[in-house]
């Protein structure tokens, strides 16, 4: 009988019984499974001469297509090929530079900047189109020495935007149960955005991806930011002193912890050196939150380090934001002129820059007072008299006056009396009273 080969031989992904030596001491292979119609064809890859394996180039689904976009230079519209309809300027890259206006009173401008190659800011916003209803803002700022760090943040954007779209903690009854919502809600968003920066992160990566997070989320009145990272979030007043809302990341941030000069502390060579961030490395994702009730008319501004860098404080930043608004005063316009105030620095960095025109909104001339469900009453009116208003001027002289024959006369014949209604103190409305009984009497 001739020796079994080596090697077995495979069918279907399996050894073909009598085609191999079985080890002594060790159980029988199973046998082959019939096929069944329909079963598809498997193959051994132990088989198969060896392919390298090329690992796939990340990608980040693209956003539905929204308007054209605006020429840096000039404001007109780029076309299909890339240049400017107007001037001809070629435009950079969708993702070097890219906009977002999701509503009229919210807008967002990413811009490559003059120094680096890529883009590697990102920014996602949301808004719902009433004016100081609901928006959200939020920038991620890739790290420079990770790889697909511009992948990653864009990922971790639109990932983290979507998860505070959807939250609803203002529907909560207490104070207390909607700042814990709102702590719950910005935990869940950086690790949702965590997540979409470690899906995008290449196997065996020595430098994984790894960007920064700030988000903020308007609604009414109420502002809510979380950060992890040195991205930083800003409440800027149309008058009074700004503030600035996220807590840095950073070594800088650290340095002014511990007393040092904010000056002082960035300007140093490693100020911008992060102490936390998001990515498949990081070891603590749960961001700072801070909420506000905004006291009235004024800008929520999210942006990169590559703008706040060249005015940290907030009155400088609002200095700045005021010569922008003078310039143009719609959201979009707002941004554009801050980008370009950090290019003409010297746009040493990417430029991320998202805006919320936000203010209180005045109540409605005579809206009720609502307490505990009901509107108060300061004063009933009399017994019989109709809550309506009365007739008016030009409605009694189509009616006129009664004839002292028809006084006399009475009611004319077959004609029922009028009805005259009550006010009913219970559902403050106009209760009708039989016909030809009398009002109350008054207790």
């Amino acid at each position: 009988m001739t020796d079994a080969p080596d090697w077995p031989q495979m069918e279907k992904g399996r050894p073909v019984a009598g085609t191999w030596r079985q080890p002594p001491g060790q159980p029988k292979p199973p046998a082959a499974a019939e096929p069944r119609p329909g079963d598809p064809t498997v193959l051994d890859a132990s088989l198969l001469p060896g392919v390298p394996v090329v690992p796939a180039e990340p990608v980040v689904a693209a956003e539905p297509a929204g308007p054209p976009r605006s020429c840096a230079d000039c404001g007109g519209a780029v076309d299909a090929d890339g240049y400017c309809t107007q001037c001809g300027a070629k435009a950079p890259s969708e993702r070097d530079r890219f906009e977002e206006t999701p509503a009229a009173w919210v807008a967002g401008v990413c811009d490559r900047g003059l120094r680096h190659a890529r883009n590697e800011d990102a920014l996602a916003t949301f808004a719902e189109e009433a004016a100081n209803s609901r928006a959200v803002l939020v920038v991620c700022d890739g790290v420079t020495s990770s790889d697909d760090s511009d992948v990653a943040s864009l990922a971790a954007a639109r990932a983290a935007r979507d998860v505070l779209a959807e939250g609803r903690p203002e529907a909560l009854g207490t104070p207390a149960s909607r700042n814990a919502a709102v702590s719950a809600l910005f935990a869940r968003a950086a690790a949702v955005a965590n997540d979409a920066v470690a899906a995008h992160t290449r196997a065996g990566a020595v430098n994984p991806a790894a960007c920064t997070f700030v988000g903020a989320l308007v609604t009414g009145n109420v502002l809510a930011v979380g950060n992890v990272g040195d991205s930083r979030a800003y409440w800027l007043p149309d008058g009074g002193e700004g503030r600035l809302l996220s807590r840095d990341d950073s070594l800088a941030g650290e340095s002014i912890a511990a007393g040092t000069p904010r000056k002082e502390a960035e300007d140093a060579a490693d100020a911008h050196t992060i102490t936390r961030w998001l990515g498949i490395d990081a070891q603590d994702v749960v961001p700072h939150v801070t909420t506000m009730n905004v006291p009235g008319p004024g800008w929520v501004l999210v942006c990169s380090d590559g703008l706040w860098n060249y005015a940290s404080e907030p009155a400088a930043l609002g200095r700045v934001l005021a010569d922008a608004v003078a310039a143009g005063p719609g959201p979009v316009a707002v941004a554009r002129a801050l980008v370009a105030f950090a290019l003409a620095q010297g746009g040493h960095d990417n430029i991320s820059a998202c805006l919320a025109r936000v203010g209180l909104v005045p109540e409605p001339p005579g809206a009720a007072e609502v307490r505990d469900g009901e509107v108060p009453t300061s004063k009933l009116p009399a017994p019989g008299a109709a809550r309506s208003a009365g007739p008016t001027p030009e409605a009694s002289e189509d009616a006129g006056a009664p004839t002292p024959e028809e006084a006399a006369e009475g009611p004319a014949s077959g004609a029922a009396p009028e009805a005259s209604e009550d006010y009913d103190p219970i559902t403050h409305q106009a209760a009708p009273r039989p016909a030809g009984s009398t009002a109350p009497l008054e207790g």
